[in-house]
């Protein structure tokens, strides 16, 4: 008997030994976690944008989603509890009026065409609310190139053929979230003034 309970406490011992090693494996892990954005982390963004001061409104016009691809590099610690990453942003967007001639088979068309290059600087705040959860903001120092386009079938309409505006300098503010669903996708939304009001995309982590 006395046997038996002397295996029986050892058997015990070497379980709870176990038990705390494992235990504290796992606290360790979970003081040392990845967040989702890092130094040196490198994500990929597709997205597809709503609104924005590139559009106009009103009978005979119409507006294309803004469609956007955009690089975020982790570059440093920021203040805080934050990262600190630099990419860029590739942009287009499209807009266009029709007008019909009342009575007659006649038209008069004008298309403009947005394409946006822009170097992005955003923040990303990381702390313990959801560990897959990336909330961010940045802005966004761009150059705006113009194309514009105008036909008809009106002989006599003079104006016909295209004509490039000058590009120009804009810069735009947004703050975003990212959802990551695994450890390489996510989806996010962002929202600010630029090419478009209201962003939602997906990213990828290369």
């Amino acid at each position: 008997m006395r046997i038996l309970f002397f295996f029986a406490e050892n058997f015990k011992t070497t379980i709870m030994k176990k038990l705390t090693i494992l235990a504290a494996l796992v606290i360790s892990f979970g003081l040392v976690k990845a967040q989702p954005f890092e130094v040196g982390t490198n994500v990929l963004g597709l997205g597809i944008g709503l609104g924005g001061h590139y559009a106009a409104w009103g009978s005979g016009y119409s507006t294309t989603p803004a469609l956007g691809i955009s690089f975020d590099h982790g570059f440093k610690d920021g203040l805080g509890p934050g990262v600190i990453g630099i990419g860029g942003y590739f942009g287009y967007k499209g807009m266009s009026y029709h007008y019909d001639y009342v009575w007659s088979n006649l038209y008069y068309d004008e298309k403009w065409t947005y394409l946006i290059f822009g170097i992005r600087g955003t923040y990303h705040y990381n702390f313990d609310l959801d560990d897959n959860l990336d909330l961010y903001g940045g802005l966004m120092l761009s150059y705006n190139n113009i194309s514009y386009n105008e036909t008809s079938n009106d002989p006599y309409y003079i104006y016909h053929g295209s004509n490039y505006y000058h590009g120009y300098v804009d810069f735009s503010l947004f703050v975003g979230g990212s959802y990551y669903f695994t450890d390489k996708i996510s989806v996010f939304t962002e929202f600010g003034y630029g090419i478009a009001y209201w962003t939602v995309g997906v990213d990828f982590k290369l």
